[in-house]
């Protein structure tokens, strides 16, 4: 059985792009932060903060992954 890993619409700039969403979202995230020092109270919104960090390098990570997946072509053999 032939296994390759099937490339995506040009890959190296999907990738590329993938990552750079991810970082400009968690930058804009902490630049409103930063923007509203006065009105956020820190002790109930760390949390959030964190959480929300975890879940977009999570969902980076499954992005990533996905573009180097091994897949079956259809015309293969079995």
């Amino acid at each position: 059985m032939l296994v390759q890993c099937v490339p995506k619409f040009d890959q190296n700039r999907s990738e590329f792009l993938v990552v750079e969403e991810s970082r400009i979202l968690q930058v804009r995230i902490f630049n409103t932060l930063q923007d509203n020092l006065v009105r956020v109270d820190f002790s109930k919104v760390l949390l959030d903060v964190m959480t929300i960090a975890d879940e977009v390098d999570s969902q980076l990570k499954q992005a990533m992954l996905s573009y180097a997946e091994p897949t079956t072509p259809s015309w293969s053999a079995a």
